[in-house]
C-alpha cells in the first residue's frame, strides 16, 4: 500500500513545481489547474489539487488586495465559486496549519494579508517578508507625495498613482485607513500647463543611455512644428511648475530648453552622443534666471516694491544674484543681475503698481514700453466704446 504523503510533503511539492512552472514564464500565483503536475501526485492526492490551488489563489487575491478594498468570505466565496464554510475553512488552514499573518479587520471589514508571501525561491514554509512600518511624518510625506504626483497635469499620472497603491497596499490595515485620510486633507492643485502626455518616459530613458533624439517640436513664440535632432541631457522642472527638456541642439549647436508640453513626437535614433561637458557644467551653474530660460543674456535690475508688499516681496524666492534690503520708508529695494528680460517684465508686472523699475536701462525701457503698450490699449477701448 502506497505511504499516504502529508498535506505538508504535499505543498513541498506543489511549490517546488510552482518554481518550475515560474522559471518557464507562468505566474505562480495563479496557476490553472492544467499547469499542475498531477502525475507526479499518488492517486489517493489528485482530489485535493483544486483545494490547494484555491489556497493559493486565495493568497495572491489578499496580496493584491488594493487600499480600503473589502474582501470577506462572502465576497472570496463568489470569486473563487464555492460556499461559505468552504471559504471559511481554508482561510483557518492558512492561519493555523500555515501561519500566514492572515487577520480579519472588523472595523474595515476585509481579510488582510499584512506582508508579502510566496516569493521566487519560496518553499512550503512560505517565507514572509517583514512588515512595512512608517512614523508619522513619514506616512505624511507618502501622502504628500500623492497628492503633488498626481496633480492634474502632472506627467506619467496613472503609473505614479499604480506605484503608490502597490507600495500602500503592503502596510498594515490601520496605517493604510491612516494614509487615505492623509490623502484626503492634503491636496495639490493643476499645475501651471496639461504635461499629462508629456513623452516623459522615454526622454529620461534616451537622457540615461545617452541616445539622440529626433524631436517633433512646436516653438511657443511662433507656434512653427519643427523636427529637431536632440541630445538630451536631462529633465527638470523649472520654477517648481514648468517642466522642460535641457539638451544639446543640433541645429543651434548650442545646450537649448524643450518644454515638455510643446513636444508632440519623438523618435530615437540609433546614435549614441557623448555629452559635452564644458557647456553643461556652463549651463548648469548658470544663475538668475527669473522666469526667463537659460542662456539668455543676463542684465541690470534695480527694482523698489512699495511698503504695502514689500513683506510679499521679502518672504517670495528669488534667484541668489538678486538682492533684498528694506528702506526707512518700509518698502524693499531689489537690486543685482538676473536672466531673461521678457520673464523679468512679466513677474514685475503681477505686482501691479506696487513695482517701480529703477533700473537697468534695457529692464526699465521694455517695462516702461509694456505698461505704456498696456494704458494705450485702454485708453482706445474707452474711446471706441463712448
Amino acid at each position: 500500500m502506497a505511504r499516504r504523503l502529508s498535506l505538508r510533503a504535499w505543498l513541498t511539492a506543489f511549490s517546488a513545481a510552482g518554481r518550475n512552472i515560474r522559471a518557464n514564464g507562468e505566474q505562480a500565483s495563479m496557476l490553472p489547474e492544467s499547469a499542475l503536475p498531477v502525475s507526479m501526485l499518488p492517486a489517493h492526492l489528485r482530489s485535493d489539487i483544486t483545494r490547494v490551488t484555491r489556497l493559493l489563489k486565495i493568497v495572491a487575491r489578499l496580496r493584491q488586495r488594493q487600499p480600503m478594498e473589502k474582501i470577506g468570505r462572502k465576497r472570496l466565496a463568489e470569486e473563487f465559486d464555492c460556499n461559505l464554510r468552504t471559504i471559511q475553512r481554508d482561510i483557518e488552514l492558512l492561519q493555523v496549519y500555515l501561519h500566514l499573518p492572515l487577520t480579519y479587520e472588523r472595523a474595515m471589514k476585509t481579510y488582510v494579508l499584512e506582508s508579502n508571501v510566496l516569493e521566487p525561491g519560496g518553499s512550503s514554509t512560505l517565507p514572509f517578508s517583514p512588515p512595512i512600518s512608517f512614523t508619522a511624518e513619514e506616512l505624511l510625506a507618502l501622502a504628500l507625495a500623492r497628492s503633488l504626483l498626481t496633480a492634474p497635469g502632472f506627467p506619467l499620472k496613472d503609473a505614479v498613482l499604480a506605484a503608490l497603491d502597490k507600495a500602500a497596499s503592503q502596510l498594515p490595515s490601520v496605517l493604510q485607513h491612516d494614509l487615505s485620510q492623509a490623502t484626503e486633507i492634503l491636496q495639490a492643485g493643476p499645475l501651471s500647463r496639461d504635461y499629462s502626455q508629456a513623452p516623459l518616459a522615454p526622454l529620461m530613458e534616451a537622457a540615461r543611455t545617452r541616445q539622440t533624439l529626433e524631436l517633433y517640436y512646436q516653438s511657443r513664440s511662433s507656434q512653427q512644428l519643427t523636427w529637431r535632432r536632440v541630445d538630451p541631457y536631462e529633465v527638470a522642472l523649472r520654477s517648481g511648475q514648468n517642466w522642460e527638456l535641457h539638451g544639446w541642439c543640433h541645429t543651434r549647436q548650442a545646450i537649448r530648453t524643450f518644454a515638455l508640453d510643446k513636444i508632440i513626437q519623438i523618435r530615437l535614433t540609433p546614435t549614441q552622443f557623448t555629452r559635452r561637458e564644458p557647456e553643461w557644467e556652463a549651463f548648469q551653474a548658470a544663475d538668475g534666471i527669473l522666469g526667463g530660460l537659460r542662456g539668455e543674456a543676463a542684465v541690470t535690475v534695480e527694482v523698489i516694491f512699495d511698503a504695502c508688499v514689500a513683506a510679499y516681496a521679502l518672504d517670495r524666492h528669488w534667484p541668489k544674484t538678486l538682492r533684498l534690503s528694506s528702506l526707512p520708508d518700509g518698502s524693499v529695494q531689489m537690486t543685482g543681475t538676473a536672466q531673461g528680460t521678457e520673464g523679468l517684465v512679466v513677474e514685475l508686472l503681477s505686482w501691479r503698481r506696487h513695482v517701480l523699475v529703477k533700473g537697468g536701462p534695457e529692464l526699465r525701457a521694455q517695462m516702461a514700453a509694456e505698461v505704456q503698450a498696456i494704458a494705450a490699449r485702454y485708453e482706445k477701448d474707452g474711446c471706441e466704446n463712448n
